[in-house]
Formats: structure tokens, sequence, C-alpha cells
């Protein structure tokens, strides 16, 4: 692209998606965005348990509904595995290799032969675990960066350039829902446009 010949690269990425990276980048999109939703579903699934527990007096009654508590709380997960199922279907083993260049304001991101211009700015959600940094573009778009594949290799100066460009302050995936993510996951839904 012409204009990023006119900035200087300051650090570069890659990933080779495949199956398992659009199930981990679902996972984390559900678990930073998709809070409320998986809150009430496990509730439902509790108050299932609850009344075959303590309203029913019919053993067969009970079995039920403590059948439906169960499986309802592991549905919890679900629209995760939608998502990267959809994502898995449309990419027909044709799983992109995206290049990431980051400039001074702009990330330039090429997949499929095709570059994509994002400003820095636009970023509004920077989180990481022990693998990946991942920036929010909102509440369904996002970009994965792996760590190892960081150049030049200086995490904490990449972590302070997208934190100072982004205006986001890097967070841990949290590994279950906090109030944090369901403040998050409530502003996505209530917030649309």
């Amino acid at each position: 692209m012409k204009h990023e010949k006119q900035q200087s690269v300051l650090f570069t990425a890659e990933i080779q998606h495949s199956e398992e990276t659009f199930y981990r980048l679902a996972r984390v999109q559900a678990q930073l965005y998709g809070a409320v939703g998986k809150v009430f579903v496990i509730f439902c699934g509790f108050a299932l348990i609850a009344a075959a527990l303590f309203a029913l007096q019919e053993n067969t009654g009970r079995l039920v509904l403590l059948f439906f508590g169960c499986w309802t709380i592991s549905c919890s997960t679900l629209p995760a595995r939608r998502t990267a199922e959809r994502l898995v279907r449309a990419a027909n083993g044709n799983f992109p290799h995206t290049v990431y260049k980051f400039c001074t304001d702009t990330l330039y991101v090429t997949a499929y032969d095709k570059t994509t211009e994002v400003r820095l700015s636009a970023v509004s959600g920077f989180y990481s675990d022990a693998d990946h940094w991942y920036l929010f573009l909102n509440s369904s778009s996002a970009y994965m960066v792996p760590k190892c594949s960081l150049q030049p290799t200086r995490p904490e100066e990449f972590e302070a350039f997208l934190e100072a460009r982004t205006g986001c302050t890097r967070e841990n995936v949290p590994s279950f829902v906090t109030l944090r993510a369901l403040r998050r996951s409530a502003g996505a839904l209530f917030h649309k446009g």
C-alpha cells in the first residue's frame, strides 16, 4: 500500500489461522462481550436444578429438571462454538495467513492478498492471554496477534505503544465471567450502533 510505505513500520506480526485459532478467538470474544447471555443461561440452569431439588416431590420430575438444568448450564459456551463453526465452514479449509504491520497511527492487515487499513484509534479493546494479543474494533470484530511472531521482539514496548495509540489499557482475558465483563457485555447489548 502506498500509505504504508510513507509511514515507518514499527512492529510486525503474523498468524496462520486454523480451526483452533477461530475457536480460540470466538471463546475470547464470548468471554469478553457475551457475559450477560452466559450468566443468564447459567442462572436458568441453576433455577431448574433448584426447582428439581426443592420444589418437586415426584422423582421423575426431579430427574427431568436436574437433567435440563445441567444441560442448560453446559450450553453456556454454545454461542462461541456456533460462531467458530460458522467461520470454519465459511473458510472451507482455506484459512487466512494474516500479516500485521503496525505504524505510528495505523495498522495494516493483509489477508487473502487484500490489505485493510485500520486506524489504531478505532481499537476499542486491547486484551491478552499467555499466547496472543486481541485488538477489538467492536464486540464482534477483532484481530488476534500471536506474541511469538512479534518483530522486533519487544513485547513491553509493543504493549506500551498500543496503549498510547489506542487509548485502551491492556487487560488480561478473564478465565471466568467478571463484573467488568458483565458491564462490557451489557454495554455492547444496549449501545449497538
